[in-house]
């Protein structure tokens, strides 16, 4: 199949695969196949009934601000972290959204976040810009622990994280 790529560009989202092959005089060679940008007004919202999210989660239908990506599941999943701390989750081999939630704790909103299988880890900065680094931590949502059941994990109800309390970084 090949690798998985994701990168933003201030608007979008763009999900690309790349793999390596030998050109015809016999080199290898890197080839980029872009698959589709990901939309976030243009799925249904998770607990809507099929409407779409509220304007307030997205920005005209385009990835603004990104804080920070991450696959999951083999490459098989997205997960988006945008500036006013939203988190989307997405299934890569259709191209819809699997979740939406909010980080909804007090204190700074984080900047970049990585996850294993089942829990998310945040990065933010201090209490009022000042200060260390901080880290959070909270259960990876259930729609992104789910590996190869996306029927199940479409279907799951959605529920917020539940966020941990900011905890400073091991030195």
């Amino acid at each position: 199949p090949g690798l998985a790529l994701a990168g933003w560009d201030g608007a979008r989202v763009v999900v690309a695969s790349a793999s390596v092959a030998r050109d015809d005089s016999g080199e290898l060679a890197w080839k980029l196949k872009p698959r589709f940008a990901l939309k976030p007004s243009k799925d249904p919202c998770p607990g809507t009934g099929g409407a779409t999210c509220p304007a307030s989660w997205i920005s005209g239908g385009d990835y603004r601000h990104v804080e920070a990506m991450h696959f999951g599941n083999g490459g098989r999943t997205l997960a988006v972290l945008t500036g006013n701390s939203s988190l989307d989750a997405w299934d890569l081999g259709i191209g819809s959204r699997l979740g939406h939630w909010i980080h909804g704790a007090e204190g700074p909103r984080p900047h970049a976040m990585c996850h294993d299988s089942a829990m998310l880890l945040f990065a933010h900065g201090g209490r009022g810009g000042a200060g260390p680094p901080q880290l959070s931590v909270a259960k990876l949502p259930e729609k992104l622990q789910v590996a190869g059941d996306w029927q199940a994990a479409w279907s799951a109800a959605t529920q917020p994280p539940v966020w941990a309390p900011a905890i400073p970084p091991a030195l």
